[in-house]
């Protein structure tokens, strides 16, 4: 480890992964929990934990692989980048579901899933430019000064899911 930030990193990371596995493994051996809410919770932890597992490798092969592995930094930051912006379009989706309308067919779930694509197409852009993010030859991540740009849409996403929520509270149990 090259500092204590890092090993602060490193221990919260591997406290997620556990807190990760055992919802999941919650979710999946509860009878409690059934149809949308057991499929919901099964997806939700599985991209939580891929998201974690992403950055474990990614902390890995930043601090401890060495130049040889910037591809493998470069695939795992990708990962942790993706996994963990999945959540946000889940969240609106339980936030329709918990106030009983239908997320499949539904104006606030296509706006949500509109502002998660332009931050995909973004973090794709990011991968065949260096103004965003990006991973140097001998293995060190830096951050480009557009690199704020990659976080507005989920700035706006989180912002949007706050709105909804306080609109459908009235419909949530």
């Amino acid at each position: 480890m090259n500092s204590w930030i890092d090993l602060t990193n490193f221990a919260t990371a591997v406290g997620g992964l556990v807190v990760a596995v055992l919802g999941l493994s919650l979710v999946i051996i509860s009878p409690y929990i059934s149809g949308f809410q057991k499929k919901y919770f099964t997806i939700l932890f599985s991209f939580l934990f891929l998201y974690i597992a992403s950055d474990l490798i990614s902390q890995i092969s930043l601090d401890f692989l060495g130049e040889k592995y910037s591809l493998l930094s470069k695939l795992a930051i990708f990962g942790e980048s993706f996994f963990s912006s999945v959540c946000m379009p889940f969240l609106t989706v339980y936030i329709l579901y918990s106030a009983n309308k239908t997320h499949t067919k539904n104006r606030i779930f296509y706006i949500s899933w509109f502002i998660w694509n332009i931050y995909f197409a973004t973090l794709i852009i990011t991968q065949f430019t260096k103004g965003i993010y990006y991973i140097t030859d001998d293995n060190v991540y830096q951050r480009g000064q557009l690199y704020p740009v990659l976080l507005v849409p989920l700035i706006l996403l989180s912002i949007y899911n706050y709105t909804v929520l306080i609109y459908k509270r009235k419909n949530i149990s």
